[in-house]
């Protein structure tokens, strides 16, 4: 499954492309680093990755060129994050998932 990380005003968190939707609320820096090391990536990958999803909103953590991952928006308008794999509007995910730090359900 390819995994993304979305970053929006200092929350990330991880995403699926393939089910373009959040397998993660938002998380701090620190707890993203945590959860990514965690789940078996190389630390040194996952520090590059912040650090380009911080700069351009999102990044793949075995990617090196931003200039080739979609934009924060084009993953957000996409998504299926709601129930039954259905649309969620853009402005609940950022509410729920990067500022509230809750789970859409």
């Amino acid at each position: 499954m390819k995994r993304l990380v979305l970053h929006h005003e200092g929350s990330f968190l991880e995403w699926s492309e393939t089910l373009a939707a959040p397998v993660t609320t938002g998380m701090s820096k620190s707890e993203i680093i945590e959860y990514l090391c965690g789940e078996g990536h190389v630390r040194p990958a996952v520090i590059k990755a912040i650090e380009q999803a911080a700069e351009h909103g999102v990044a793949r953590i075995d990617h090196d060129k931003p200039s080739e991952n979609p934009s924060f928006q084009e993953i957000i308008e996409a998504n299926r994050a709601g129930g039954k794999k259905a649309h969620q509007d853009p402005r609940q995910i950022i509410e729920e998932l990067f500022v509230k730090r809750e789970s859409l359900f």
